[in-house]
């Protein structure tokens, strides 16, 4: 349970960075960074799926939704990239529950679900401030 919780503390502190980082850099400037994002983190159990050898679609589909995600919000509304990152912690959270057959480490849900949250809510508040 603890390493639950370290994991999910530096899911929090790596996505504060990331968003300083990308705040310093001016790289958030650009409408394509959290688009990239979303779709990076969308990747990962795809991963996690092909190491395991099974799960392949499943996890394809349900990535392939979150990059359409990415793609109309990159292009309408980076409120919905937004969400979408934040929805992508609910899934992290979901899968953990769910899925015992994947390959991911144990600590993986908590630490993506914290760099989810945290991106997601900061890329809403920066759309509805029309700053990104």
């Amino acid at each position: 349970m603890k390493i639950l919780i370290l994991a999910g503390c530096i899911g929090i502190v790596l996505s504060l960075l990331l968003i300083f980082s990308a705040k310093f850099t001016r790289f958030d400037r650009d409408v394509s960074f959290y688009p990239s994002i979303l779709i990076f983190i969308a990747s990962f159990y795809i991963l996690f799926a092909v190491m395991a050898g099974h799960s392949i679609v499943r996890e394809t589909s349900i990535a392939f939704v979150f990059i359409l995600f990415a793609l109309y919000g990159a292009y309408k509304s980076l409120f919905v990239v937004g969400l979408a990152i934040a929805l992508h912690g609910v899934y992290d959270i979901l899968h953990y529950l769910q899925f015992t057959e994947t390959v991911a480490p144990s600590w993986w849900a908590p630490f993506c679900a914290a760099v989810d949250f945290v991106v997601g809510i900061w890329v809403m508040y920066l759309s509805k401030k029309q700053v990104v």
